[in-house]
């Protein structure tokens, strides 16, 4: 992921083309002049609080599973649009310290995982780099794709809520949904989440399979199989586990075993 900037606007364009891509936004395509809008407002919220705004995500062969992330964007993939800029709606709280967390990906790369993917980088960016108190996400409730990106990586249900609409699409009648994570949640997701409370050995075990070239994915089906963990093999939790893992030995997690 690179931050969004002025040499993506085709891309935005390009991704705010396709009208099921904004089926739960919109409802329909946005007009060239109505991407313009966004992404300068996109660009002056990014600079309201350090660290937070938005990304545009690269892949490998479309962000096929098992492929190596590209090392410049000039040589992947376009995915999507990634999120993380200070809450800022007229149902948002207005206080710094919270994030809204949101994603939109190409239609070509729906179904692979990757939205709950980017969206546990950024909520590991907003709790360990950006130091936020709480990341919220709303969707439609009709939108269950959406909500089960939230429900993977582990956020909680909030509230129903009934926005007023000028011009509502299909569905508005249903209301929006809004889920959370605090910082409690997130420094709690091991055992919350995934069913494993993390120890010492544990984390020395995660270490050799790290050395040994396991892939998060792989990681995670051996913490199932050994330790009984909820993941069902999920490559987040392989990825929360490297992280935690690394941390309670003292190790820099972006150093070799762990990168």
């Amino acid at each position: 992921m690179v931050p969004l900037a002025d040499r993506h606007f085709e891309l935005e364009v390009e991704l705010d083309s396709d009208p099921e891509v904004l089926r739960y936004i919109t409802g329909r395509a946005r007009s060239r002049d109505e991407v313009a809008t966004s992404h300068s407002q996109r660009l002056a919220l990014s600079g309201t609080v350090d660290g937070l705004g938005y990304w545009m995500a690269f892949g490998s062969d479309g962000g096929a599973r098992g492929t190596v992330a590209p090392e410049h964007e000039d040589q992947g993939d376009f995915i999507g649009l990634m999120m993380l800029p200070p809450a800022h709606g007229p149902d948002q709280p207005d206080d710094p310290t919270v994030a809204e967390l949101g994603y939109r990906l190409a239609r070509r790369c729906w179904r692979r995982g990757l939205a709950s993917e980017a969206s546990q980088a950024l909520l590991r960016h907003a709790f360990d780099t950006v130091g936020q108190s709480r990341v919220i996400a709303q969707t439609m409730t009709v939108n269950v794709g959406s909500q089960g990106v939230m429900k993977a990586v582990g956020m909680r249900y909030v509230r129903t809520y009934f926005p007023s609409w000028d011009d509502p699409i299909p569905g508005a009648e249903s209301g929006e949904v809004e889920y959370d994570m605090t910082r409690e949640m997130w420094e709690a997701r091991l055992t919350a989440v995934w069913g494993l409370r993390l120890t010492t050995d544990i984390a020395r075990q995660v270490r050799q399979w790290r050395a040994d070239d396991y892939t998060w994915r792989a990681i995670a089906a051996a913490a199932d199989q050994q330790w009984g963990t909820e993941s069902g093999g999920n490559q987040l939790f392989g990825s929360d586990l490297c992280l935690e893992s690394a941390r309670m030995l003292g190790e820099n997690p972006d150093a070799d075993p762990w990168n």
